[in-house]
């Protein structure tokens, strides 16, 4: 047993071998195996994934894609597992920019909602700074939107650093 109580046996599945599992991930090339640690998995209550096999799951494993604080998930209902994969390896090529404008958004977000007084006008302000396309015309989103806030008079932002 490895410290986060995972055991793993070289030999064939035997039944039983699921109890107390809180899941089964079955991966075997052979399917009577498979079968059997399904029927046993759902008999047990146990979650069980059946790799590349929808059927036999009552869960399927999504393909992930994190990008810093912002996680994607692609699933195909186990229909196209390789299709998931590709969307995976695509949506990932697309992250930085998008990790990016996370980190910038955050940091202004508390003082344009303690700034900006409606609902409609914040939404408004979040929407613009997300369809930026420079750090420059997201920071001069954010000083119009507490020039505005502010009556009319200057407000102080200084921009973070862009990473």
């Amino acid at each position: 047993r490895t410290k986060d109580g995972v055991r793993w046996e070289r030999r064939m599945y035997r039944a039983g071998d699921l109890r107390g599992a809180f899941v089964a991930i079955a991966a075997t090339n052979d399917e009577r195996v498979n079968r059997a640690v399904s029927r046993e998995a759902e008999h047990r209550g146990i979650l069980v994934n059946v790799v590349d096999v929808p059927p036999l799951c009552n869960f399927y494993a999504p393909a992930i894609v994190r990008w810093g604080r912002i996680t994607l998930s692609v699933s195909t209902g186990g229909g196209a597992p390789a299709l998931a994969k590709k969307i995976r390896q695509d949506l990932q090529k697309m992250g930085q920019p998008y990790s990016a404008m996370l980190r910038w958004t955050a940091a202004v977000r508390p003082r344009i909602m303690r700034a900006v007084p409606t609902e409609r006008e914040r939404k408004r302000v979040f929407t613009r700074l997300v369809r930026a396309g420079t750090r420059a015309e997201f920071d001069r989103i954010v000083r119009r939107a507490l020039s505005k806030a502010g009556g009319g008079k200057p407000r102080p932002y200084a921009a973070g650093r862009a990473r």
